[in-house]
C-alpha cells in the first residue's frame, strides 16, 4: 500500500497508493540518493546515499529510525527476503557489505568485487547473494556468494560488458542478468552449472531528456517459471525455450511481474500495458504518461500497478481495466 521514491535531494517520499496522496516527505540525507528499498515485511525502508550513510525509516509516517555511518558512496542495497540483513555495495570497496538492521552491526563482506556493483539481490531462501559488477579489466561480471561462509559460489560472463540488473529466480536455480555497453543482452544462466541457458541481443532503446539511455529489460513471471523480456516472447526459465509470444508493443524500457502470468511493460512513448505472458493476451492499456517509463511495479494484492515517467509523474492504475487511481508529481528518479 504504499511506494517510497529518492530524489537528488536526499528526501525520501513515501505515497499511499490507494489514495496517491503523499504521506510523509523527509530529508535525510546530504547527498543524491542512490537506493531505496523496503523491508519485505513492510514497515521499514531503507535508503542508501552518496552521502556515505544509509537510513532506516518507518514505512507508515516517513519518521527516521536510525541510520548507518562510514558506507562510501551506496550503489546498490538490498533486504534479505525475512528483512533480517542488508546487503549493501559501497562505491570502490571491493566486496558487498552485509549489515543488521536492527543492531547496526556489519555481519560480514563478500569479497570479489573490484569495481562498482550495479545491483545486488537474494536469492529466496537468504542463504546467496548475488550482484551485478562492472569489474576492472574485462574481469567476471557476476558474482554468487555463500552468505554464512562468505566463499564465492560462482563467477559468471567474463565476456558481458557493462551488467548492470542481476535477479534469482524463485526456487534459486536460475539467474537472469541484463547488461548495456553497444547492445543490451539479456542473459538467463544455470548459475552453478556457469551455463548459459539463452542470451536475447538487442540495439539500444530510448534516450532520456537527461541524456541516459533505457535498455532491453527481463523478469521472471508467472511463479518464476516463465521469462519474459523486452521482446514479445516469454521463455521456459528451465530451459530458455521460447514457449509463447505476446503482443508487440514498441521500445520496451521497463518491466514488472504481477499476480499469476501478469506482467507490466512500460514503453518508451510512455504507454505501459498489461499482458498475460502464458496465454499471451492483452489485459489492459495504460496511457497517460507524456514521456518514457523508468518503472513499474504492481502492488502485493495484484490490483494495482504502479508506475514512473521521465514525465515527473507516478501513476497508480487498475490492473483489470487500466483505469486511473492516484497520480503524483514529483522530482526526476
Amino acid at each position: 500500500s504504499r511506494i517510497a521514491t529518492g530524489a537528488q535531494s536526499g528526501a525520501i517520499s513515501i505515497w499511499d497508493v490507494q489514495t496517491a496522496t503523499l504521506v510523509g516527505s523527509r530529508i535525510g540525507h546530504q547527498g543524491a540518493v542512490t537506493s531505496v528499498a523496503f523491508c519485505p515485511e513492510g514497515s521499514t525502508i531503507a535508503s542508501g546515499s552518496r552521502d556515505g550513510t544509509i537510513r532506516i525509516w518507518d514505512a507508515a509516517d516517513g519518521e527516521p529510525r536510525s541510520a548507518f555511518p562510514g558506507i562510501a558512496d551506496v550503489t546498490a542495497l538490498c533486504f534479505r527476503p525475512d528483512g533480517g540483513q542488508i546487503a549493501v555495495a559501497p562505491r570502490g570497496s571491493g566486496g558487498i557489505e552485509v549489515w543488521n538492521p536492527l543492531t547496526m552491526e556489519r555481519e560480514c563482506v563478500l569479497d570479489g568485487c573490484e569495481g562498482i556493483v550495479n545491483d545486488i539481490a537474494y536469492s529466496a531462501d537468504g542463504r546467496c547473494v548475488a550482484a551485478a559488477c562492472c569489474m576492472r579489466g574485462g574481469a567476471d561480471a557476476v558474482g554468487v556468494w555463500d552468505v554464512a561462509s562468505g566463499r564465492c559460489l560462482a563467477r559468471l560472463g567474463a565476456d558481458e560488458v557493462g551488467v548492470d540488473t542481476v535477479a534469482f529466480s524463485p526456487d534459486g536455480g536460475r539467474l537472469l542478468t541484463r547488461s548495456a555497453a553497444r547492445t543490451s543482452n539479456i542473459v538467463l544462466w544455470d548459475w552453478a552449472a556457469g551455463r548459459r541457458l539463452r542470451v536475447e541481443t538487442a540495439p539500444l532503446h530510448a534516450r532520456f531528456r537527461d541524456g541516459g539511455t533505457s535498455f532491453v529489460t527481463a523478469a521472471f513471471a508467472a511463479g518464476g517459471s516463465r521469462v519474459v523480456s523486452g521482446k514479445p516472447e516469454a521463455w521456459d526459465a528451465g530451459d530458455g525455450r521460447l514457449v509463447g509470444v505476446m503482443p508487440p508493443i514498441g521500445m520496451v524500457t521497463a518491466m514488472a511481474p504481477g499476480p499469476g502470468s501478469l506482467v507490466a511493460r512500460g514503453t518508451a512513448m510512455g504507454t505501459a500495458y498489461v499482458d498475460d505472458c502464458q496465454h499471451g493476451t492483452r489485459i489492459a492499456k495504460l496511457s497517460g504518461h507524456a514521456r518514457s517509463i523508468l518503472d513499474a511495479a504492481f502492488t502485493p494484492t495484484g490490483d494495482r500497478v504502479v508506475t514512473a515517467s521521465d514525465d515527473g509523474t507516478a501513476r497508480v492504475w487498475e490492473t483489470a481495466t487500466g483505469k486511473v487511481r492516484g497520480l503524483t508529481a514529483t522530482d526526476r528518479r
